[in-house]
């Protein structure tokens, strides 16, 4: 009884800080190499924060190359992981061929389409509009499930560099490589992340 005692006074602290939200911009895939001997997949995703900020059972659930094809597919490996740390998931080869391309990142309630190399970042979340956004090699390409008004695009001095109407497509041919922060607006509802620009 003490020891059932002591482990759920243990991970209380952890339940009570999994129920944030955390944005995919909290997240990059910042290593993807395969292993063939053992079929697997090891993806190095960071996550930002603090060492107070959790996310629950985190995994990778699949992998798509720049061409569509699923690469890979996950299932659950871990109990949770601590803002400010590195942790590397191993989801099921299914093909050899990725160069780059999305990382379906799953963790609490949220899915995240992370970009490898990490340039993207997608939420899916089951109470709001899905969005995501690519980098292609001449700009940005947002994805949403409704139409997007606006997109907002701010240098990492926190000035806007640019505004956009009714378009999803955003090139950055003039502009320098570095971090930059978006606001997106579909319908009412507006969506910040952050991008870089190779």
């Amino acid at each position: 009884m003490k020891i059932g005692l002591f482990v759920v006074g243990f991970l209380f602290p952890f339940l009570v800080l999994a129920q944030g939200n955390f944005p995919c911009s909290s997240f990059c895939v910042t290593e993807v190499t395969l292993d063939p001997v053992n079929g697997i997949w090891s993806v190095n995703i960071s996550f930002e924060g603090s060492s107070n900020d959790f996310v629950n059972y985190p995994y990778v659930a699949w992998m798509q190359n720049s061409a569509g094809d699923t690469v890979a597919q996950g299932q659950m490996e871990y109990f949770g992981q601590l803002g400010g740390t590195s942790q590397v998931y191993h989801p099921d080869a299914l093909s050899a061929d990725f160069s780059s391309g999305l990382i379906f990142f799953v963790f609490d309630q949220d899915t995240c389409a992370l970009a490898y190399p990490c340039s993207t970042v997608g939420v899916k979340n089951t109470n709001q509009v899905e969005l995501s956004v690519a980098c292609l090699p001449d700009g940005w390409l947002w994805n949403a499930s409704e139409k997007i008004e606006s997109v907002l695009l701010y240098g990492i001095d926190g000035k806007q560099v640019g505004s956009w109407n009714q378009t999803n497509f955003v090139s950055f041919q003039s502009l320098p490589s570095g971090p930059y922060f978006f606001s997106v607006w579909v319908g009412n509802k507006c969506y910040k992340g952050k991008l870089y620009r190779p």
